[in-house]
């Protein structure tokens, strides 16, 4: 894999990296989703991280192309939409999702009472 950092043609900075069929798991790479990807892609991300395409299939030369010719293609790829769920969010097929929750730190206050005298115990509380 390869990075390639270049100036896209509106001015802004780009990375693109390439993404082979080597590189992904057999199992993801024989799902139904990727039959178009399943010989790998270029991925461009625009380096304030605002955006990311993706370009599949790609031409073998891309890495010793020009950098002009880098943001050509770059134009020509799909723009990749950010994921509205989590990554790690089930989703059962006729269920809603339901977003995981960040977890809740607790406060350094109470953290550090909790070191000094233990934990708080209630009559008649186990």
């Amino acid at each position: 894999m390869a990075l390639r950092e270049f100036e896209g043609q509106d001015g802004s900075r780009w990375k693109a990296w390439d993404v082979t069929a080597g590189q992904i798991h057999p199992k993801t790479r024989a799902e139904d989703y990727m039959r178009d990807l399943a010989e790998g892609w270029i991925v461009f991300e625009r380096a304030d991280g605002e955006e990311k395409r993706r370009l599949c299939p790609f031409p073998e030369d891309w890495q010793t192309r020009s950098d002009e010719e880098v943001a050509a293609l770059c134009e020509q790829a799909e723009i990749v939409k950010k994921r509205l769920t989590p990554p790690r969010c089930w989703i059962v097929p006729g269920r809603p999702s339901i977003p995981s929750r960040p977890r809740r730190r607790r406060s350094t206050r109470s953290a550090r009472a909790e070191r000094e005298v233990g934990p708080l115990h209630l009559p008649g509380v186990t």
